[in-house]
């Protein structure tokens, strides 16, 4: 574990202080490990929620039928970063 899941956690070399840890507690030490925001998060959950909203005004302005496929493909599509999700895009599109 890292330092910063030591301090933050309460955790010491994978037991938790305290006590034993139990498969439940572990599950909830790599839980809020995994799960922590992070700016790189943000980012990546910013810039989804800012295709959605701006599919769906696109979809709902010009009466797109089945538009939640758009919604789907955006979730699909969408990498850690911005490189990536452009290059997957790029591969996914019907001009290729």
């Amino acid at each position: 574990m890292t330092t910063l899941t030591t301090q933050v956690l309460g955790a010491d070399e994978g037991r938790l202080v305290g006590g034993g840890a139990t498969p439940a507690r572990a599950l909830l030490v790599f839980l809020r490990t995994e799960l922590a925001s992070s700016p790189a998060r943000l980012r990546a959950t910013a810039r989804i929620v800012i295709a959605c909203v701006v599919a769906t005004a696109v979809a709902m302005t010009l009466r797109v039928p089945k538009r939640h496929w758009l919604i789907v493909t955006i979730f699909i599509v969408s990498q850690p970063n911005v490189g990536a999700s452009l290059d997957r895009a790029i591969l996914a599109s019907p001009a290729r």
